[in-house]
This record gives C-alpha cells, sequence and structure tokens, in this order.
C-alpha cells in the first residue's frame, strides 16, 4: 500500500479533528469552550503547504463553531457563552493569519533561491561570454601589432 503524501494527511488529519470537535460541541453547554479546539484542525493543514487549504479550513470551522453555538444546550446559569465562540474565532483566524504568513514566507524564500540561481548562472554565462570576447580581442591587438611591425 501507498504511503499517504503529507497534503492528503494534514486534510485527512483536519477533517478528523474538526468533525470530533463538532460531535463534542454540539452535546456540551454553551458555556464550555470546545471550539477553540478548531484551532488544530486549521492548524494541520499547515501539513499541506497550501495556503488555501489552511483558509478553507479556518472559513469551515468559523462556520462549524457558529453553527455548534446554535445548537449545543443553553445552560442554565446566567453566563454569557458569546465570548467562548468570540475567542475561538478570533484563536482560529489568528492560527490561520500564522499558518499563512509562514507559508508565504516559505514560498517567496523558494522564489528568491531559483531567482538567485538563475542570476548566478546569468552571470557565469556572461562572464564566459566577456572571457571569449576579452581573448578574441587581445588576439585582434597581437595580430594588429605583428602587421605593424612587418609593415
Amino acid at each position: 500500500m501507498k504511503p499517504l503524501n503529507s497534503d492528503i494527511r494534514g486534510l485527512i488529519l483536519a477533517a478528523v479533528v474538526a468533525t470530533t470537535v463538532f460531535l463534542i460541541d454540539c452535546n456540551v453547554t454553551q458555556d464550555t469552550a470546545v471550539s477553540v479546539l478548531y484551532v488544530i484542525a486549521v492548524g494541520s493543514t499547515f501539513l499541506t503547504h497550501q495556503r488555501k487549504h489552511v483558509l478553507i479550513a479556518a472559513v469551515l470551522c468559523s462556520l462549524m463553531t457558529l453553527l455548534g453555538w446554535l445548537v449545543s444546550p443553553v445552560d442554565t446559569l446566567e453566563t454569557n457563552p458569546n465570548w467562548n465562540w468570540l475567542i475561538a474565532l478570533v484563536g482560529i483566524w489568528v492560527t490561520a493569519g500564522l499558518c499563512s504568513r509562514v507559508l508565504r514566507l516559505g514560498a517567496e524564500r523558494t522564489f528568491s533561491n531559483l531567482l538567485g540561481e538563475h542570476l548566478q548562472e546569468e552571470l557565469r554565462s556572461e562572464q564566459t561570454r566577456f572571457s571569449e570576447i576579452e581573448e578574441r580581442c587581445r588576439l585582434t591587438i597581437d595580430a594588429s601589432l605583428d602587421a605593424v611591425i612587418m609593415i
């Protein structure tokens, strides 16, 4: 059996974590901050090395947070559970932003390395061409000096 690549593993892990958190969130009272665990699902999409996967996971986990808040049982105590889902949403998007930023910096570094390699190769090519032109000029000058001496 062929091993799964990191893209598939990251997506599967994110789906399993998000589904588990959602199921737990729907069965506990609103004053329990289970939705904060969605940051694990968002963070696991970092394994895919795709910014779009991180952002899609953040959107889906945000929607699941709101849906879980709507369907979870209300606690009889006089508490304000709105802070829990608000903190969860902030945590989800901070995680998504950090993962996205790190992935973007990695992509920029890769591009910069490729560009640097290309420029170095071009510089070597130009140096070789310059050496060839310099050699031809030297041979031409030497030949012209020989011609002047003969005349």
